[in-house]
């Protein structure tokens, strides 16, 4: 049970990852976004909790990062359940300032073990690598240092939660 609770707020399957996207195959959208206003800790839980519902349903998973003002958001799985979802999030009244980093179809799952992995950014030190790769995909960096910055947030992710 223990195991299960632990899953479920991780964002990880309780289940084994479906071996086969329906025939769309697998799509990704990687956006970033500003909230309205900042998020409180409920709001966030309630947020995922509700994302993490209609994603699994869909066939959805993918990766949020964010420190309750700033999101950063890795989408990936069936096309036109992934459009959806994002057209859904881009309409939301609490996000402003939503754009598009990535947009079209992949080999492959980045994350395949994850309904919704997320990672609170804010609870990290000031100083912290990964903080500052967070803060770099929304400063006036180059779009290749935010590639970068990405890239990297990424792979500590999939080695984070692997």
């Amino acid at each position: 049970m223990l195991r299960s609770l632990f899953n479920r707020l991780s964002g990880r399957r309780n289940t084994p990852a479906p071996q086969a996207d329906p025939p769309q195959g697998c799509y990704t959208v990687c956006y970033r976004s500003e909230a309205t206003r900042p998020f409180s800790e409920d709001e966030m839980n309630s947020l995922l909790l509700g994302a993490r519902m209609r994603n699994v349903s869909a066939g959805i998973g993918g990766l949020l990062i964010h420190n309750r003002f700033r999101f950063w958001q890795i989408l990936e799985g069936p096309q036109d359940y992934v459009e959806a979802a994002f057209a859904r999030i881009s309409r939301d009244y609490r996000h402003d300032n939503v754009i598009t980093i990535e947009r079209g179809p992949r080999n492959a799952r980045r994350f395949p073990d994850f309904e919704m992995g997320e990672l609170d950014i804010s609870t990290m030190p000031e100083d912290d690598p990964l903080r500052c790769d967070f803060e770099a995909l929304f400063s006036g960096t180059t779009e290749s240092d935010k590639a970068e910055a990405a890239e990297r947030l990424t792979r500590f992710f999939k080695w984070r939660k692997g």
